[in-house]
């Protein structure tokens, strides 16, 4: 064992199943080539795990549960997707809608989808929300367990409430239960993707709102 290396934990540390799996955790930490192919349940209460990062000579280690440590790991493969999708913000929207839906789960872009070829609402973009899950979680907890309206259409109102809960859902945001109709925070600005099939007679009508909720 490489005495000049240094384990810290953080996290639950009563998950370890005896005084003897922190020992042998530490050292197959310190001696291992991939801390990665270490089996948790070695060390962990059932439905637990861990992650390692390292600086210098430290190995931090995070005790997590595994629901919340698969949920990370679908977020970063959906992150680095993103990342790897080649696009440009200012380019045509039908691209940007096709990187959309190679890029993110299919629920997701549908809801969306379903509502900017429809609408044209301010709706934050699946990938934006993604990337920056705290600027847009409060906005996502609040539409998502709202009892009141959110658009003066009944339609929009349904696809604009499917569109949050099923983002909550998959980010692990919980929804507010508010049963007093709130003001929801403003949305974001995104481009103005219109779906090319509408028909142009429609062009004219009056176009649903977002409506304040006092």
């Amino acid at each position: 064992m490489d005495s000049t290396k240094s384990v810290f934990i953080t996290g639950d540390k009563t998950t370890f199943i005896s005084k003897g799996a922190v020992r042998r955790f530490k050292n197959d930490i310190k001696t291992s080539t991939n801390t990665n192919d270490l089996d948790a349940s070695k060390y962990f209460d059932p439905n637990y795990t861990f992650t390692c990062s390292i600086t210098d000579n430290t190995y931090n280690i995070e005790i997590v549960h595994s629901e919340k440590f698969k949920q990370e790991q679908r977020r970063e493969l959906l992150r680095e997707r993103l990342r790897n999708s080649r696009y440009s913000r200012s380019g045509q929207p039908k691209q940007k809608l096709n990187s959309l839906k190679r890029s993110v789960p299919d629920k997701i872009f549908k809801a969306y989808y379903n509502l900017i070829k429809t609408y044209q609402f301010n709706i934050p973009p699946p990938d934006e929300v993604i990337n920056d899950i705290e600027k847009h979680r409060m906005q996502i907890s609040i539409i998502a367990g709202s009892h009141g309206k959110v658009s003066n259409d009944d339609k929009a109102n349904n696809a604009i409430k499917r569109y949050y809960r099923i983002l909550a859902d998959f980010l692990g945001i919980e929804p507010m239960d508010i049963k007093v109709p709130t003001q929801p925070p403003a949305m974001n600005s995104v481009p103005n993707i219109k779906n090319e099939q509408v028909n142009s007679d429609t062009e004219d009508e009056e176009e649903p709102d977002l409506i304040e909720i006092n």
